[in-house]
């Protein structure tokens, strides 16, 4: 097992999770919890779909994730965001 953060003993494994569950957390902050901590999550794996931690996760967990990223990332009548306004 590979170790990161120098002496801590942090795996790669946990240093994902803590990664991924800080973004999670700066995704909520930024959107004034308007949506459920399990969305913010969702939004935050969106970018590890080649990663172990990410295919660690239960098929439906998975296709739920890609879902809620794809509807995000085009605007689909299922996202939940609001698109930016100085976006086109």
């Amino acid at each position: 097992m590979k170790v990161y953060a120098g002496n801590t003993g942090i795996s790669h494994h946990e240093l994902m999770a803590k990664i991924v569950m800080s973004i999670s957390g700066m995704l909520e902050e930024w959107d004034d919890g308007r949506q459920s901590k399990d969305y913010y999550m969702s939004l935050a794996l969106g970018g590890l779909y080649d990663t172990k931690l990410f295919k660690s996760l239960r098929y439906s967990e998975r296709e739920k994730i890609k879902k809620i990223n794809y509807n995000e990332q085009t605007s689909s009548l299922s996202s939940r965001g609001v698109k930016c306004p100085h976006e086109n």
